[in-house]
């Protein structure tokens, strides 16, 4: 459950330090990053695939707010397409402002709030949504536990791929190279037509045939060998009963 944490000061953010602490120690494998610089150092140096990215901070239509200026929302998708991010948590008011945008550019699940919202209200959901999903290990769980209908202007926007349930981007990708190693195997087991190639099965039974054909020649030559000693053992009697009777 690795999630990377990106969250640049906000001194009027006056829990968020305290949000970040307490994100740190729920999650398993943790990154964190402060700037830009730091978030693509995150994902390039990742030995290990990151599950969720958790935005803590400022937002608005223009994207997240780091390093004193709104990162283009084409820019933060580029980085969670390349850290193939299963799903985004955004813990800043009106985030749902530019999730559509996002969403266009890379399709992945996505929470973010339809409202403003306090600081302290956002510190106390954030705590524990992840203190769930440190539990559950399912982030949509987790959320709906933590924040129930009603309680938080918190909304979960699925991904636009498949049914938007839990078919990740991540787990597309898995589908369709599952898929391709299927139809590899099919043609080394049932053969090319394209190019008249035999599979394993047809070779399979064209050596089964074989055998069976070999096996069938051995038995006849037994018989035969078998006959021809009876043949022998008879023209020896004969011989012996000729002589005896001269």
């Amino acid at each position: 459950m690795s999630v990377l944490v990106f969250a640049p000061p906000q001194p009027d953010l006056t829990a968020q330090s305290s949000e970040v602490a307490a994100l740190i120690n729920c999650f398993d494998r943790p990154l964190l990053a402060h700037t830009e610089d730091e978030l693509r150092r995150c994902i390039e140096a990742a030995d290990e695939p990151i599950n969720g990215f958790w935005f803590v901070g400022h937002s608005g239509a223009a994207g997240i707010v780091a390093d004193g200026k709104s990162m283009p929302v084409r820019a933060l998708a580029q980085y969670l397409s390349t850290a193939a991010i299963e799903w985004s948590f955004f813990n800043s008011c009106e985030s749902l402002l530019f999730i559509d945008e996002l969403q266009k550019l890379y399709s992945h699940d996505c929470y973010a709030y339809i409202t403003e919202i306090t600081d302290i209200a956002a510190w106390r959901t954030a705590r524990l949504v992840a203190r769930n999903y440190s539990n559950v290990g399912n982030i949509l769980q987790a959320v709906r536990s933590a924040a129930p209908a009603g309680t938080t202007p918190l909304r979960y926007f699925p991904s636009t791929i498949g049914d938007g349930q839990r078919m990740s981007q991540r787990d597309l990708d898995s589908v369709q190279e599952l898929s391709g190693q299927i139809a590899e195997l099919t043609k080394v087991l049932t053969g090319d037509g394209r190019y008249q190639r035999s599979g394993l099965i047809d070779n399979v039974r064209h050596l089964e045939e074989r055998l069976t054909s070999i096996m069938e020649e051995q038995a006849r030559q037994r018989t035969w060998l078998l006959l021809n000693s009876a043949i022998m053992t008879l023209v020896l009697i004969v011989e012996l009963w000729l002589r005896v009777g001269a």
